[in-house]
């Protein structure tokens, strides 16, 4: 495939399924978030292990589906988990997600910072900065006054 873009950024909400019968379950996943179209994206190390086949196969020809398979990964933040201020995080047509590919050790200690601050401030009734379902918040807000109380 030829293309005249150079570069190409691309967030997403991701959802991972692991273990067994994970692709099994790949169309319902498809389905239940309204897919339309599948993009596989990958490394030429993932489609030499046949792992793009295997998912061409699961989904067996339930939706269209493009790959992407020469893809080179590239870092996209300056600094991970990007700061909350960060003119991507604004856009309205932006979904991001982490990047965990090649953590180090630095971005590890960070996330567990974060992570830890992010329950200590649940604990004390403050909503969580990066929430992906702020649907349940009134919910937990309830429960956790009726437990704490």
């Amino acid at each position: 495939m030829t293309s005249s873009i150079t570069s190409f950024s691309y967030h997403n909400p991701t959802a991972i399924e692991f273990g067994w019968g994970a692709l099994a379950r790949l169309p319902e996943l498809v389905k239940s978030v309204g897919g339309r179209r599948v993009l596989v994206v990958g490394d030429p190390g993932v489609a030499k292990a046949g792992l793009v086949e295997r998912v061409l196969a699961a989904l067996g020809g339930s939706v269209p589906v493009t790959t992407f398979t020469d893809v080179e990964s590239d870092h996209v933040w300056d600094q991970e988990p990007p700061p909350l201020d960060h003119p991507l995080l604004s856009m309205d047509n932006v979904y991001a997600t982490f990047h965990v590919a090649g953590v180090t050790h630095e971005a590890r200690r960070n996330m567990g910072a974060i992570s830890a601050q992010q329950i200590v401030d649940v604990l004390a009734g403050e909503r969580p900065p990066r929430l992906i379902n702020p649907e349940v918040w009134p919910a937990f807000e309830k429960r956790r006054a009726r437990i704490l109380s």
